[in-house]
């Protein structure tokens, strides 16, 4: 697979940053458990204590990272992937054998002085007291040299192998680690890179891996825009904890329809054009052929094929491919500059947020659906019409009734000041959709409390209605001060 990642040399040193968290963890973890095993062996061979002691060598024992970072330069993504998988295996079998096998040196005390002793303290301090069988130094270097091979000139691959042999001298010289020690990390990571590289690489692992990170990169976006969106991923993660086929699915959906309606409002740049992607799309999801080298269409297959899994599939893959043509209607609407009757524009609110709701009840199980307390749907539409307000009208969304519209002076060119907002029939509008979505919440307090809905649906709407009443008390007079002044 050589379909390109987006961010693809942050993934590598997020993949980097990962494996040092990993190795901190498990690595010092080994150290400490092997502590409390009552037995040691002793792996060294005849004559082996007696040998020469370099500390010297010190400094080049510490430097074995850099063939990794040269790894994190010079791999794609694929490799990358292959070569982080390679290396946890690795950690993971060597600390079997520190906790099983704690090793205790046959090497002399060593005392250090002169310029060689700050290196060789920190090298010593890293090597951990009895996690020496198998030589990890030896195995991720080696691991790392094989990796780079396919890309690396010739001239470089000697200096690679020549690299390996002085990191794996350099393990002795300083009596870090004995023969059997080096050469049980060389196998180790010869067996490692023979089985872990050919399924790491395989199609389906991969797309995983890919999946994966759009849903990071997807979600970073959004949390970008707004801190909302990082609550969203947040409760997301936490139910993805406790049920993952659920977490799952909802991470998938949410993914996949915000990176949509991101592209229909103008939110995120596209290099085909919004109406070409939402027609594609469309196709696609009522084909259910989707050519997954695209990035978003990769999200929408996949998204596809979770719920397809649901009890009440049909109706959901069918409300997903309404959904996507609200959004396309929007798309349509802001490049066209088109306004409305309120009548239109609440019909489009209506089917937008009804629409979302059953999703999002689909996913998490639940029997209700979003026509059991219309009063839910009527106030997220307004609560997402007045908290976007401006940057709506500065994208050509325009949000506000023909009535009201035409009594305006024209907006000004990119995001409306305060002074065109405060124009008296706006003032007027926006005041009485106010007072309206408060008669709202009230009705949807009744709603909430029918017996039709079960208590998964209960406890998700009321979730919404506290957000949507919090910003109808406190942030929308925030957003809107002068209307406090009138209320």
């Amino acid at each position: 697979m050589n379909t390109t990642l987006p961010c693809q040399r942050t993934f590598g040193w997020v993949l980097a940053a990962m494996f040092a968290l990993l190795f901190l963890l498990f690595y010092g973890s080994a150290n400490i458990v092997s502590d409390w095993i009552p037995w040691r062996w002793h792996p060294a061979l005849p004559g082996e204590a007696a040998w020469p002691f370099y500390p010297q060598w010190a400094p080049l024992y510490l430097l074995m990272p850099l063939l990794l970072l040269c790894c994190v330069l010079k791999l794609d993504w694929t490799a990358q992937w292959a070569l982080l998988a390679t290396l946890l295996a690795e950690l993971l079998l060597a600390c079997v054998s520190f906790v099983l096998l704690p090793v205790e040196t046959a090497f002399p005390p060593r005392h250090v002085s002169g310029w060689a002793a700050p290196w060789f303290e920190l090298a010593t301090t890293l090597s951990m007291r009895h996690n020496h069988f198998p030589s990890l130094h030896v195995a991720f270097a080696l691991t790392a040299a094989l990796a780079l091979q396919p890309v690396l000139r010739p001239l470089s691959r000697l200096l690679s192998w020549l690299w390996v042999m002085l990191v794996a001298a350099s393990t002795v010289l300083i009596h870090e680690h004995h023969l059997l020690d080096i050469v049980a990390g060389a196998v180790l990571a010869v067996l490692a890179w023979r089985i872990v590289p050919p399924w790491a690489q395989q199609a389906a692992v991969l797309q995983r891996v890919r999946l994966e990170w759009l849903w990071c990169c997807n979600q970073w976006a959004f949390a970008r825009r707004h801190r909302r969106y990082a609550l969203i991923s947040l409760m997301i993660a936490t139910q993805r904890l406790r049920r993952p086929q659920r977490g799952t699915l909802l991470l998938s959906g949410y993914c996949f329809l915000q990176a949509v309606d991101d592209i229909m409002d103008g939110d995120r740049r596209s290099r085909t054009a919004p109406i070409a992607v939402a027609d594609a799309l469309l196709a696609a999801w009522q084909q259910r052929r989707f050519h997954t080298a695209h990035n978003l269409m990769l999200l929408a297959h996949d998204f596809q094929q979770r719920l397809a899994l649901l009890p009440d599939a049909d109706h959901a893959l069918a409300d997903v491919g309404a959904l996507l043509q609200v959004m396309r209607a929007d798309r349509l609407r802001a490049e066209a500059r088109a306004v409305w009757s309120a009548t239109a524009l609440a019909a489009q609110h209506q089917a937008t947020f009804a629409l979302s709701l059953d999703l999002l009840l689909a996913a998490l199980g639940s029997p209700s659906r979003a026509a059991a307390a219309p009063a839910l749907t009527t106030v997220l539409g307004w609560c997402s019409v007045m908290r976007d307000l401006r940057e709506d009208i500065a994208a050509g969304i325009i949000n506000i009734p023909q009535t009201q519209w035409q009594q305006l002076s024209p907006p000004p060119n990119g995001t409306p000041p305060d002074s065109w907002l405060r124009q008296p029939p706006l003032q007027q509008w926006m005041a009485a959709q106010h007072a309206q979505a408060l008669q709202q919440l009230s009705l949807l307090d009744t709603q909430l409390a029918a017996d039709s809905l079960d208590p998964r649906a209960q406890r998700i709407m009321r979730i919404f209605a506290r957000s949507v009443r919090d910003f109808a008390q406190r942030r929308f007079y925030r957003l809107y001060p002068w209307l406090a002044s009138d209320a």
